[in-house]
C-alpha cells in the first residue's frame, strides 16, 4: 500500500517535519497532528509502523530521476549501514546538520544511495502547498461522462440579466484518465485535470470531439487561443527577415550579413564576424580535408547570431546547436550569485572600508574545455575551409554544458590558485581571510555572475591580476563598477558621512521608456494621454489609488497586446529588482494576469512607466551607518527572557562549518505589514516585507498570501511568520559569509494584537488555525533570533508593498526608503 507523506518544509535552513499515513485522509483532521501540536505530536498514539516512517522515511515512495534523466517511482528501503551494521549519518531537526543516507529501490531492482536532504527535496517537489502528494501529469489518455450528473447540451447556455446568451460554467459528471509521471494511470475529475494542464486537456477534447459539451465549451476556446499566441510568439522569434535594432538591419545568416554590408557599402557585419571567428578559433580542432569524424562523436550544427550593442557596434557570436545533444541534467545547471548577496557585498565594502573592482571575462565559455564529444561541418563563414570536419574542444556558446564547464574552470582558479573558498550559502560568492597593513582582520570577496566579476578587497587589483593569468579580462571593463546587471552603480563620497555605494535603474528605465514611446507611436496610441477620471493622478503608479486589477472588466487584450503587456511586466519586474521598491506592490498584482490580461491591465502597466518617467532620481543607498531608531533595550531583554521560559528548547541553529567572523558587525531591521483581504475576489491578503542591514535595504517582498485569513490578526501573523523565515535565512547567509551579526533582528509591525502575542510570553492564542505562525514567531523570539516592536502605521515602511497608497503617503515613504540623488 502506498504511503502518503504530509510534508511541511520551512524556508531553508529550517526544520523539516514528516508525518506518514498509510491511506489518503479525507475530512478527518483528527488524524493529523495539526496546529500548535505539530512538532510535539503525541507519538505514544502512533503505532510502531508510523513511528518508523516518521523517523526514517522507510517504505515511502518518491519520484527520483533515473540514469537517463527520466522520472521514476522509487521506494525507500532503509538506512545505509557500514561494515559493522551501524546506520550511516545522524538525524538532526536542522537539514543543514542531517547527514543520514538511505537506500532507494528503482523499478529495475537496483539499489542506489541518496542523502536524506535529496529525498526530502524530491518529496517536497511532488507535494502541493499543503503537503499532500500532488501527482505530476505526463499526459491525458481519455475522457468519460456520467450522463446522470453531467449537464446536457440543451441546458448548456442561459441568458443573463442583460439578455446576452452565456455558457454555463460547469465540469460536473466528467472525468479524465491521466497518465502520471510515475507511469501509473487513474481517472480524476475534469475540474482537477483542467487546473493541472488546461491546454493539453483542451487539445484532447478537440481530438475526441467533445469540445461542444457544456463542460468544455465555456473554456476550451480560450485555452486554444493561448496556444495560438504561444505559436505566434515562437514564429516571431524564428523568422528574422527584416529584423532591426536601433534602426539597424540585423542579419540572420552569414549570407545576409554580406548582402547588408554590400547594400550599405561597408564591412561592419563582416568585421564583427571575422573578430568572432578569431576569438572562437581556440574552441575548435580543424581536421584535414577528407578526414572522418572521430569514432563516438555526435554531429551538431553551428551558426552565427547577430546583435547591435548600445554603442551601435555590430556583434556576432558563433554558437552551437545545443538542442541536438543529449547531456545529463547534472552537466547543465550552473548557478549565479544572488542579487541580495550583491547588495550585501556593496554594504560590507562600505562598512569595512574596502574597494570594489569590476571585470568582464572575454569569451568566457571558450576558456573552459568541454566534456561533450561533438563535431560539425564548417559552413560558409569558414571560407576556404568550408565542409571540413571541425571538432569542438572547448565550451562553445550554445552547448548545454558550457555554462557549468566554465563555472568549474573559473572555480578551479579562484579556489586552487587564489585560495578563495566558495560560500555554502551562495556558491558563487567566494571569500578569503585577509589582514590589512594595520593588522585588522577582514574577508575579501569575489562575486561571480557568469563572466562578470566583482572583487571586494583593500587592494582588489592584486586578485584581478592573478585572474588575468588564466583568463582574458577585457581591459576597458577593469574599473570600479558603474554598471552591474543593468543597474547604475556609483560611490557617494560627498555626503559628509562615510562613503557608500548606491544602485539605481535610471539608465535601464530611460531606454525602456524610450522604446515604449516608440512602440505606442507605431500603434497609433498616445503615451502622455490624460484620463477623464477625476481621481486620476500621475503621482502614483496606478491611475487612481482605488484601482483594483481583479475587478477590471475591460475587454481582453489581443495577441499583440498580450505580448506587449508581458514585455512591460518583465521590464518592471527587473526594475523592482534593481531597487524600485516603490512599485513592488503594483508590479506584483499586475503579474497575476500575464496569461490573460485585459486592456485595463495594459493601461495600468503603461501608467507605471509614466510614474517612473516622472520620478527618476531615486536610488538605493547601501549606507553602513545604523538607522536612527529609538529602541527600548530593557523591553528587548524581557521579551527574550520571558519567552525563553515558555519555549525552553528554542535555540538558534548555528552552522558548525561557518567561517570565523571578521570585520565590523551588522544589525538587522525588518518592517512587516499585510493588507487584510486586499484581493476583492479571492479575499487573500497581501504580505509586504522590507529587510534592512544597518541602513541598507537588502530584501523587499510583496506577495499574495496562500490562504484566506478571517481577520487582520491572522493575515498579519502569516506575514510575520514569512518575515521570520527570511530573517533566519539571512542570518545564516551572513554567518556563512563570515559577517558578524550584532544582537537579535528588530522586527516592526503595526498590529497591536500581533505585537502582544509575539512578544508577551503569557499571551494565549485564540485562533487555533494560526498556531503554526504563532509558535514559529514566538520560538524565534525565545531563541534570540528576533524581537518584535510596535510601530505606527504611518512609520511602517513595508506599507508601500501591501497596497496602492495615496500620493502624499507614498511620497513620504519613498523619501524614507530611497535615496534622492542630488
Amino acid at each position: 500500500m502506498c504511503s502518503w507523506i504530509v510534508i511541511i518544509i520551512d524556508i531553508y535552513p529550517q526544520r523539516v517535519y514528516y508525518d506518514a499515513f498509510d491511506d489518503p485522509v479525507e475530512d478527518d483532521e483528527s488524524q493529523l497532528p495539526y496546529g500548535e501540536e505539530l512538532h510535539e505530536a503525541k507519538l505514544e498514539d502512533v503505532n510502531d509502523r508510523y513511528l518508523e516512517a516518521l523517523d526514517n522515511y522507510i517504505n515511502s515512495e518518491v519520484i527520483m530521476p533515473d540514469k537517463d534523466g527520466t522520472a521514476v517511482l522509487t521506494k525507500v528501503k532503509g538506512r545505509k549501514r557500514d561494515a559493522a551494521g551501524n546506520p550511516v549519518g545522524e538525524a538532526n531537526e536542522n537539514p543543514i546538520l542531517d547527514t543520514r543516507v538511505y537506500e532507494l529501490e528503482f523499478p529495475d531492482g537496483r539499489i542506489e544511495e541518496y542523502a536524506v536532504n535529496m529525498i526530502a527535496e524530491n518529496l517536497f517537489e511532488q507535494a502541493d502547498e499543503d503537503g499532500w502528494d500532488s501527482g505530476i501529469i505526463e499526459e491525458f489518455l481519455d475522457i468519460r461522462k456520467d450522463d446522470s450528473v453531467a449537464v446536457p447540451k440543451e441546458q448548456g447556455t442561459y441568458f443573463n440579466s442583460a439578455g446576452v446568451e452565456r455558457n454555463v460554467v460547469t465540469t460536473k459528471g466528467w472525468e479524465v484518465q491521466v497518465k502520471w509521471r510515475d507511469k501509473s494511470t487513474s481517472w480524476i475529475s475534469l475540474k482537477d485535470a483542467k487546473e493541472g494542464d488546461p491546454l493539453g486537456l483542451a487539445e484532447l477534447a478537440v481530438a475526441l470531439k467533445v469540445q461542444d459539451e457544456p463542460a468544455f465549451k465555456w473554456w476550451t476556446n480560450h485555452a486554444l487561443r493561448q496556444r495560438a499566441r504561444m505559436i505566434s510568439r515562437l514564429k516571431s522569434n524564428v523568422i528574422r527577415k527584416g529584423k532591426t535594432k536601433f534602426g539597424i538591419q540585423v542579419p540572420g545568416t552569414w549570407k545576409e550579413a554580406v548582402k547588408i554590408d554590400e547594400a550599405n557599402n561597408n564591412t561592419l557585419w563582416q568585421d564583427a564576424i571575422n573578430k568572432e571567428m578569431v576569438n572562437a578559433k581556440c574552441a575548435f580542432k580543424l581536421l584535414a580535408r577528407g578526414d572522418r569524424p572521430p569514432p563516438g562523436y555526435n554531429e551538431i550544427l553551428c551558426h552565427l547570431v547577430f546583435d547591435v550593442k548600445l554603442d551601435m557596434t555590430r556583434k556576432a557570436r558563433y554558437v552551437a546547436g545545443g538542442h541536438l545533444t543529449n547531456v545529463p541534467a547534472n552537466m547543465t545547471y550552473s548557478s549565479v550569485v544572488s542579487r541580495d548577496t550583491v547588495r550585501i557585498g556593496f554594504l560590507v565594502a562600505a562598512l569595512n572600508d574596502l574597494d570594489i573592482l569590476a571585470g568582464d571575462i572575454q569569451n568566457a565559455f571558450l576558456s573552459a574545455p568541454t566534456e561533450e564529444k561533438i563535431f560539425f561541418y564548417a559552413g560558409d563563414e569558414w571560407g576556404a575551409d568550408k565542409d571540413r570536419v571541425v571538432v569542438v574542444v572547448r565550451a562553445l556558446y550554445g552547448l548545454k554544458s558550457s555554462a557549468l564547464q566554465f563555472r568549474n574552470h573559473l572555480a578551479a582558479t579562484l579556489g586552487n590558485k587564489l585560495g578563495f573558498k566558495s560560500c555554502l550559502a551562495d556558491p558563487d560568492l567566494w571569500y578569503k581571510a585577509c589582514i590589512d597593513s594595520d593588522g585588522n582582520e577582514y574577508y575579501s570577496y569575489i562575486l561571480v555572475y557568469v563572466d562578470d566579476l566583482l572583487i571586494i578587497d583593500k587592494n582588489p587589483k592584486r586578485f584581478m591580476e592573478q585572474i588575468q593569468g588564466d583568463f582574458t579580462v577585457k581591459k576597458e571593463s577593469i574599473s570600479p563598477p558603474d554598471r552591474y546587471l543593468g543597474a547604475d552603480i556609483r560611490k557617494v563620497e560627498d555626503d559628509g558621512a562615510k562613503p557608500f555605494w548606491t544602485m539605481s535603474s535610471n539608465s535601464y528605465l530611460d531606454k525602456a521608456i524610450k522604446n515604449l514611446k516608440a512602440k505606442l507611436k507605431e500603434s497609433g496610441l498616445e503615451y502622455n494621454k490624460k484620463l477623464s477620471d477625476p481621481n486620476y493622478s500621475p503621482k502614483q503608479p496606478f491611475t487612481t489609488a482605488s484601482y483594483r486589477p481583479e475587478l477590471d472588466t475591460s475587454e481582453e487584450c489581443t495577441d499583440d497586446q498580450v505580448t506587449l503587456f508581458q514585455n512591460l511586466i518583465g521590464i518592471l519586474r527587473w526594475a523592482v529588482e534593481l531597487g524600485r521598491i516603490d512599485i513592488g506592490y503594483e508590479v506584483s498584482v499586475l503579474s497575476r494576469y500575464l496569461v490573460s490580461p485585459r486592456t485595463g491591465h495594459l493601461l495600468q502597466a503603461i501608467h507605471v512607466f509614466k510614474f517612473l518617467d516622472i520620478h527618476k532620481d531615486n536610488e538605493l543607498a547601501f549606507r553602513p551607518n545604523l538607522p536612527n531608531l529609538s529602541l527600548n533595550h530593557e523591553e528587548i531583554n524581557e521579551q527574550t527572557t520571558y519567552m525563553k521560559k515558555a519555549y525552553p528548547d528554542a535555540v538558534e541553529d548555528l552552522p558548525p562549518n561557518a567561517p570565523v567572523p571578521r570585520g565590523k558587525p551588522l544589525s538587522m531591521y525588518v518592517f512587516v505589514d499585510s493588507d487584510h483581504a486586499g484581493d476583492k475576489v479571492t479575499r487573500r491578503s497581501q504580505t509586504g516585507i522590507l529587510l534592512y542591514l544597518n541602513s541598507a535595504p537588502i530584501i523587499w517582498y510583496s506577495k499574495r498570501q496562500a490562504t484566506v485569513e478571517s481577520s487582520t490578526f491572522g493575515s498579519e501573523f502569516v506575514a510575520l511568520r514569512v518575515a521570520s523565515e527570511l530573517i533566519i535565512s539571512m542570518r545564516y547567509k551572513l554567518r556563512m559569509m563570515g559577517v558578524p551579526i550584532e544582537g537579535p533582528t528588530h522586527v516592526f509591525c503595526d498590529n497591536e494584537a500581533v505585537y502582544k502575542n509575539s512578544s508577551i510570553a503569557h499571551s494565549t492564542l485564540k485562533k487555533k488555525h494560526n498556531s503554526i505562525c504563532f509558535h514559529r514567531v514566538r520560538e524565534c523570539v525565545a531563541a534570540g533570533i528576533q524581537v518584535v516592536h510596535k510601530v505606527d502605521t504611518a512609520d511602517n515602511l513595508s506599507d508601500i508593498l501591501t497596497k496602492s497608497l495615496p500620493a502624499h503617503i507614498r511620497k513620504n515613504l519613498r523619501s524614507l526608503i530611497m535615496y534622492i540623488r542630488n
